[in-house]
């Protein structure tokens, strides 16, 4: 039987790839012009913490929801839209929907404003990155899964409590 406790740790290890890409936009202010040794070996860290974090979350994502496929079709039937097109579908999407408009709006107003400080620019930046991949995750069949079966853990707990 596929356990709870693995879906989890799966959805974590995705999450963490993906956290990679905001990881590596921490590093570009490093970079400079690329003119220095320095500054080209972090550019080429930028390179390649990005397209790790793509390529790695996406086929950890692409295998997870594989091998869970069926008890996830089969508890969360579908609706009119995909999943990951519906904003403020659950409690943890309306965090990461509300700070992903944060990162927005801090990052255009450092784009329009010529004397904004480049670290909040760059802080801007990585929130909204970071806040567009945790949508796609927790509004996502795997997330709504782990947590309907948490919550339904709750309950029963809560059940033989009171018993």
């Amino acid at each position: 039987m596929k356990s709870l406790r693995d879906l989890e740790r799966r959805f974590l290890i995705t999450a963490g790839c993906f956290f990679l890409i905001s990881v590596a936009l921490l590093f570009l202010p490093l970079c400079g012009t690329g003119e220095s040794g320095m500054e080209k070996g972090v550019g080429i860290l930028v390179g390649i913490l990005f397209w790790a974090g793509i390529v790695a979350g996406s086929i950890s994502y692409f295998l997870m929801y594989r091998k869970y496929r069926e008890i996830l079709v089969k508890r969360l039937p579908g609706g009119r839209l995909p999943y990951c097109l519906r904003i403020w579908g659950n409690p943890a999407a309306m965090l990461v929907d509300l700070l992903f408009l944060i990162g927005v709006a801090g990052t255009v107003y450092c784009n329009l404003t010529l004397a904004a400080n480049r670290v909040l620019d760059f802080l801007a930046l990585f929130l909204t990155v970071t806040c567009f991949y945790l949508h796609f995750l927790v509004t996502g069949r795997v997330f709504l899964y782990i947590a309907q079966k948490r919550k339904k853990g709750v309950k029963e707990n809560e059940r033989k409590a009171q018993i």
